[in-house]
């Protein structure tokens, strides 16, 4: 995976603020001069601060703008409490991307103080690309927003076309920890891609109860929310 320009920076700013829960969205260009857009949840960047479910807005980020030569169209993470439960942590991540020629975007959604001990995930995602897509998942013990010490998962290559899939595994995890998505979409060409990416962490009593359909929930949510704002 090629780090964000800002990863050090980052490390140093979040390290020790891992006592409360946090939710953050990174998006970077990184042809563009300008460090990664970082956008906190419920922060004057956040577009979706206060509109949603909870009045505070916790746990919903929103954002639609441009990044470097990409138009961001509606680009939103979701986790607990707007997902989930006391006895699941829940992570949802969707957008549509424009390039205006050929370029790189890459897209992290990061929630600290993950609780959900020495258990399993499940995890599903899905879109269309007129270039090409990866997706990857971390998880990292020291409890730092955009932590990458331990990969759970790292997607082949999705190129030209609609694609899903769907995986789970372990998470030995002693301590709360931090867990990433990350979305790297590659274009050669003005062009369009778009995905919805789920991952839910339950206790190891809830695991069996988890069923199908991970996958539409983001798209789900998407709907939902145009229908709120138009």
């Amino acid at each position: 995976m090629k780090l964000l320009k800002t990863f050090s920076a980052l490390s140093l700013i979040f390290a020790g603020a891992n006592a409360n829960a946090t939710l953050l969205l990174s998006i970077d260009d990184p042809n563009d001069s300008n460090a990664a857009l970082i956008i906190e949840d419920n922060s004057a960047l956040d577009q979706r601060k206060g509109a949603f479910f909870n009045e505070d807005g916790v746990g919903w980020i929103n954002y639609e703008g441009v990044v470097g030569d990409w138009f961001i169209d509606n680009i939103t993470g979701l986790s607990n409490p707007q997902l989930g439960s006391s006895t699941i942590d829940q992570m949802v991540f969707d957008s549509v991307d424009i390039s205006s020629g050929a370029g790189e975007l890459i897209l992290m959604l990061t929630q600290t103080d993950m609780t959900k001990l020495d258990t399993n995930f499940t995890s599903g995602f899905g879109g269309a690309t007129n270039g090409s897509m990866t997706f990857e998942l971390f998880i990292d013990e020291s409890n730092t927003a955009f932590g990458t010490a331990t990969s759970l998962y790292d997607s082949q290559t999705f190129s030209n076309g609609a694609f899903s899939d769907n995986f789970g595994g372990a998470i030995n995890a002693t301590n709360p920890y931090s867990m990433t998505l990350v979305v790297s979409i590659v274009h050669d060409q003005a062009t369009a891609s778009g995905f919805s990416y789920n991952v839910q962490v339950p206790e190891p009593t809830t695991l069996a109860l988890l069923g199908a359909g991970l996958l539409g929930l983001g798209f789900t949510n998407r709907r939902r929310k145009n229908q709120q704002t138009s």
